[in-house]
């Protein structure tokens, strides 16, 4: 298979699964998880933080290609860390306020400070919440192993 083939295959299969997840039940809603809606916003919010990163990947054919394959990474991602949340739910793991600031002020000190890691998130395209929210999804997601 040629190369260009493949990574049409490749999409195709992306697109699939975007498109099989999704149920198209719902509007603005990609996928569900036990029920809780995963939504459209959060995928292209997510992909459109990657896409200012770095604009010249999804550029030009191969770009548009490229577009359909992250967003079905994306989408897989928030599917686990929403399947991650009801199960650290039902067994009562919970990561409080308190670990996720003391876990900031770790980054903020290997960033040099409140302001390098303020302009390391800039360039991320991150926000505090974002970060927070990563921060405690990582923390539950290690305490479920």
């Amino acid at each position: 298979m040629r190369p260009r083939s493949r990574s049409s295959a490749a999409v195709a299969i992306a697109l699939m699964l975007v498109l099989a997840v999704a149920g198209c039940t719902n509007a603005g809603v990609v996928a569900k998880v036990n029920g809780q809606p995963i939504k459209e916003t959060d995928l292209q919010a997510q992909f459109d933080q990657l896409k200012a990163s770095a604009p010249q990947m999804f550029e030009g054919e191969e770009g548009k290609a490229r577009e359909a394959e992250y967003k079905a990474k994306i989408l897989e991602g928030l599917i686990q860390t929403e399947l991650i949340k009801q199960a650290a739910e039902k067994l009562g793991v919970k990561v409080t306020d308190k670990e996720v600031d003391d876990y900031l002020k770790t980054l903020e000190s290997q960033y040099g400070g409140t302001e390098g890691l303020k302009q390391a998130m800039s360039q991320a395209g991150i926000t505090t919440d974002q970060l927070k929210d990563s921060v405690k999804d990582v923390r539950m997601s290690a305490r479920l192993k």
